[in-house]
């Protein structure tokens, strides 16, 4: 019984740390269609200074089945400096976009224009991220009737 008091001792604030944490990230805003996602994205390094856009790119593994033909994936946006090597990124949000939480899956940054290099960076490159999406438009699929051949 005593070892059971001390391992409950050291378990129940891990489990109550971890479920506190998962409630806390899934508090975050809920953006609908019309608004704008932002952030802040810093580079490091010794051609940092030579990036003159960003964009990002946030997507969910698949649409709810109220919404099918909606868009599952927001990508590149637009982007502004704020300081050196530091940028702005922006992502309006489509009245077609599905609900979901989107993950942050995509950075990207450019050098130059014409020709110009992209670069891209993908988990674990950036911290993790999500995004929660509330779309209240839905629509039934219509089923096809009938299919005829034309003389």
């Amino acid at each position: 019984m005593l070892h059971t008091t001390k391992i409950s001792r050291y378990v129940l604030p891990l489990v109550l740390t971890v479920i506190l944490s998962l409630s806390a990230r899934a508090q975050g805003p809920v953006y609908h269609p019309g608004q704008t996602i932002r952030i802040s994205v810093t580079f490091a390094g010794p051609d940092a200074t030579q990036i003159n856009a960003a964009g990002m790119n946030l997507s969910i593994p698949k649409t709810i089945p109220a919404q099918p033909g909606f868009n599952p994936q927001l990508a590149w946006g637009e982007s502004k400096p704020t300081g050196p090597s530091t940028f702005e990124v922006s992502l309006k949000i489509p009245d077609n976009q599905a609900s979901g939480d989107y993950s942050l899956t995509e950075i990207s940054a450019t050098i130059g224009q014409n020709p110009s290099i992209t670069l891209n960076y993908t988990l674990p490159d950036f911290p993790e991220r999500k995004f929660r999406i509330d779309n209240p438009k839905s629509i039934t699929k219509p089923t096809i009737k009938d299919v005829k051949e034309l003389p």
